[in-house]
């Protein structure tokens, strides 16, 4: 995997697919860049969880084919 990062735009290039995802926004009041931050969550015993920022979602990106997958051509049936 090769990897480009042009600002907070990351692009990845795998062996058939090319991908392009967003970092979190530099200037995010709440999770100043980071992507995420720590919270209390409210209850009897408090814990901190990590909350992820509304600027940026890791799952949401774009994926590219590069080539088609090779397909195997059986004259059986497959079960």
């Amino acid at each position: 995997m090769r990897s480009i990062t042009l600002g907070r735009w990351t692009v990845d290039l795998y062996a058939r697919v090319l991908r392009i995802h967003r970092g979190p926004h530099p200037n995010c009041r709440q999770c100043r860049g980071d992507g995420g931050y720590e919270a209390v969550t409210a209850g009897p015993v408090p814990e901190p969880t990590y909350e992820l920022c509304d600027c940026w979602n890791p799952d949401h990106g774009l994926r590219i084919p590069l080539a088609p997958r090779k397909r195997r051509e059986t004259l059986e049936v497959p079960f």
